[in-house]
């Protein structure tokens, strides 16, 4: 290869390479001569058209499908940190349990090099399937001494009483229908108990309504009780 072949050809890499880093670089530019907002909007739709996955501390994530974020607004609070408000129309679903969700939410993100959600996509829709979650898990194991309710008695009902005679209790919810207003959360639970009563096999199946709220540290109570 003669010294002009050479040049082209170290020409021609250079040239590859600093295109490369260039198309590179050019969403980061745009986004930051257009301010945080548009990447921030773009993480949101972009995690939003390949469907949600939100860890609720389960093995299989809750997972959405379609509607997604409307009436955003971004905050920026400093260079590193903004929040988001939006209201959140969820549809999907978290192991064998519909969840429809409709209530508002507030993300915080943060700057990493770009700009992330820094605890998820939906961290009042996660706190509140947890919850819903927590509390259908006691119901089945009969431990409910953990469980938030608000009430001194834990929740304790004739209802509840009964529940908790159900010997090998498997305890189903196959919807959650959530509507998360400012401060309140209405949940309407539809729900299956199995097992066996010394006198009778049960298996029975209803709907219930529940209301969540956040008290003191954050936690999601059940300030009506349990049932």
């Amino acid at each position: 290869m003669n010294d002009e072949l050479r040049r082209l050809v170290g020409f021609g890499v250079a040239a590859a390479l600093g295109l490369t880093a260039l198309v590179l670089a050019v969403p980061r530019l745009l986004g930051a001569a257009a301010g945080p907002e548009v990447e921030i909007l773009t993480a949101l739709k972009t995690a939003e058209s390949k469907g949600l996955e939100l860890d609720v501390g389960l093995a299989q994530p809750l997972t959405g499908r379609g509607r997604g974020f409307q009436r955003i607004s971004v905050t920026v609070e400093s260079e590193a940190r903004a929040l988001v408000t939006a209201t959140l129309d969820f549809d999907g679903k978290v192991g064998e349990t519909e969840v429809s969700s409709l209530g508002a939410e507030r993300v915080p993100f943060v700057d990493r090099g770009d700009w992330e959600p820094e605890a998820g996509f939906a961290p009042r829709l996660v706190a509140v399937v947890k919850a819903l979650e927590q509390r259908r898990a006691a119901l089945e194991r009969g431990e409910l001494s953990k469980l938030c309710s608000g009430r001194a008695d834990g929740g304790e009902s004739a209802e509840l009483a009964e529940w908790l005679r159900v010997k090998g209790r498997k305890v189903k919810v196959s919807r959650w229908l959530i509507r998360s207003e400012r401060d309140d959360v209405l949940v309407t639970e539809e729900w299956r108990l199995s097992g066996t009563l010394p006198e009778r096999p049960v298996d029975v199946s209803g709907a219930r309504r529940l209301l969540l709220q956040v008290f003191s540290g954050g936690e999601f109570c059940f300030p009506e009780g349990l049932m």
